[in-house]
This record gives C-alpha cells, sequence and structure tokens, in this order.
C-alpha cells in the first residue's frame, strides 16, 4: 500500500513564499510599511468627517419647516374628480 503524501502540509508549502505579502513581519521596511503606515494616520480623519457628514445630513432631513403644507400628500385626481371638473368649466363656458 502505499502511502499519499499529507495534503494540508503541501498546501502549506506552496504557500510559504506568499507568506510575506499575507502577514509582512516586523522587520520589513520601505514602502510597504510607510503605506500601510499613512493610511493608519489618515482614516481617523477620514471616520471624523463621515460621521460628522452623516449627523449633519441626518438633523437636516428630520427637521420640520413652519409650513407643515409641504409635507402633505396630494391626493391623485380620480375619474370623478375628472368628469366635476369637465362640468365645471362646461359650466362656466356656457354662462
Amino acid at each position: 500500500m502505499e502511502r499519499t503524501p499529507n495534503t494540508s502540509a503541501t498546501t502549506l508549502e506552496s504557500l510559504k513564499p506568499y507568506s510575506a505579502l499575507i502577514h509582512p513581519s516586523s522587520t520589513v521596511h520601505g514602502k510597504l510599511r510607510a503605506l500601510i503606515e499613512l493610511k493608519s494616520l489618515r482614516l481617523p480623519d477620514k471616520r471624523r468627517a463621515l460621521r460628522a457628514s452623516i449627523s449633519e445630513r441626518l438633523t437636516r432631513g428630520t427637521m420640520l419647516p413652519l409650513d407643515r403644507f409641504d409635507f402633505h400628500r396630494v391626493r391623485e385626481p380620480t375619474i370623478r374628480d375628472t368628469r366635476i371638473m369637465h362640468d365645471r368649466t362646461k359650466a362656466t363656458a356656457a354662462a
């Protein structure tokens, strides 16, 4: 009976060249480490700006104006309304 190689060990061995890309070591210097640090420094400012814009839009969207009629939903005209209007215009034209 022939023994098959351990598949998990072979997959780990095949991933070894990419381990530095997944988790850079603490001794890595250069552009990657600088880029990570730069992005982490900018992140709090972006979060703060995002929170401020969201809260501003929420407060602006929930404020009611003095005239509540602006929020009144206009009813769509029905056939009955159309007939009434037609009769009224006909009566005023005849008079």
